[in-house]
């Protein structure tokens, strides 16, 4: 299983930045999680089509994790992919769609909290976390990979504790830059961060937290090192720029 961060920009950003996504490869299934409106053209930069999304996986009910769906409701595959969300987010982005049917004659629903799927090698639970702030907003945990994705919701350690202690990396929406700078160190040494500005592309890293570029492999099942380690990154990529695709 192999997780990759297809897209690591805010709300607004821009070229080279696309909306937050996540890309979960294993080896009989593609999931995305977010949806932005750019999404489905940035899956095609990387030889995947809509068609060969088996499930999306939405976070919150923004436009930069729902904006793609309508595109994605016109896949052609003969099985429908599965749309999968706690219900109370299901039912809200039910209400946003502009045909309140649309969601169930494209996508199987399924309002769960938590999706399971195994490999030869791996079997990964993925369990909703509620956020804090905003709702309906979630976090993911990935179980077995040790992968925490915070989503969009405001900065708690005790949350963080809670939540991402389990992890070796967090994913963390880079919302609120100062509060994050405030977290304690053992937590800002796990944290990469995502859905940045077009403006982080100049700046340096928030040490010990880093800026989670876009393309970026986070987890491979067959590696010897799975993780991605901010030591080795930084060894590598001591001249990197921030919006360039990294090389699996």
């Amino acid at each position: 299983m192999k997780i990759r961060a297809i897209g690591t920009g805010s709300f607004f950003c821009r070229h080279p930045l696309v909306t937050s996504a996540f890309l979960i490869q294993s080896e009989t299934s593609n999931v995305v999680v977010g949806c932005g409106t750019n999404i489905p053209a940035k899956l095609e930069t990387i030889n995947l089509h809509m068609d060969q999304i088996d499930m999306w996986i939405p976070l919150n009910a923004g436009p930069d994790q729902i904006g793609g769906l309508w595109e994605a409701s016109h896949s052609q595959r003969e099985k429908k992919p599965y749309l999968v969300a706690p219900g109370a987010l299901l039912r809200r982005i039910e209400e946003l769609m502009p045909e309140p049917s649309m969601l169930k004659a494209a996508f199987d629903l399924k309002a769960s909290t938590k999706v399971s799927f195994s490999e030869e090698h791996l079997s990964e639970t993925i369990q909703f976390e509620k956020n804090y702030g905003r709702q309906p907003s979630y976090s993911l945990l990935f179980e077995e990979a040790e992968i925490f994705i915070s989503g969009t919701t405001e900065v708690n350690d005790e949350f963080l504790h809670r939540c991402g202690m389990p992890a070796q990396i967090i994913l963390h929406s880079c919302f609120d830059l100062e509060a994050l700078q405030a977290l304690p160190v053992y937590l800002q040494k796990k944290i990469w961060l995502y859905g940045y500005k077009n403006a982080a592309l100049e700046q340096e890293d928030p040490l010990p937290m880093l800026f989670l570029p876009q393309g970026t492999c986070i987890f491979d099942s067959d590696r010897k090192e799975k993780h991605l380690d901010k030591e080795r990154f930084i060894r590598e990529n001591a001249k990197r720029l921030i919006g360039n695709v990294t090389s699996l």
